[in-house]
């Protein structure tokens, strides 16, 4: 169990005292997008990884699902927000997600409304996408 995010990240303060993590391998421009999305929400803490799942076998994703399942029961206020394009693996294990397209939020919800939804199944997952 991962206890001490200190060398994975870049700590920056949002919104007050709000702490913020990022590993990300996107661009500068991406990482405002996404905190100009955020910037209504309420979070303690927010840890924001990006396309971690990327070039990983099975073994290795499953572990990682399993440590930040952990890290959020270990760690209530902390909000971890994931960009990841391995859809049916990030569905799994988040409580809600959203969906953006050209840097505004298309779709929100728990994984099932996300399923449900029109624009997000026609711009996002396709007619054949399923969870499992």
């Amino acid at each position: 169990m991962i206890k001490n995010l200190d060398h994975y990240k870049n700590s920056n303060k949002f919104k007050d005292g709000v702490s913020i993590s990022i590993h990300t391998k996107n661009s500068e421009k991406d990482i405002k997008d996404l905190l100009e999305n955020l910037k209504n929400e309420e979070y303690d803490e927010i840890l924001i990884c990006d396309e971690i799942f990327a070039a990983l076998d099975v073994l290795s994703i499953q572990m990682l699902k399993m440590i930040l399942i952990n890290l959020q029961k270990d760690n209530n206020d902390l909000s971890i927000i994931i960009c990841e394009h391995q859809a049916r693996e990030l569905l799994a294990i988040v409580d809600r997600a959203m969906i953006l397209s050209k840097g505004k939020i298309i779709a929100k919800g728990t994984p099932n409304e996300l399923m449900n939804n029109e624009l997000a199944r026609s711009d996002y997952f396709g007619d054949q996408f399923k969870l499992n």
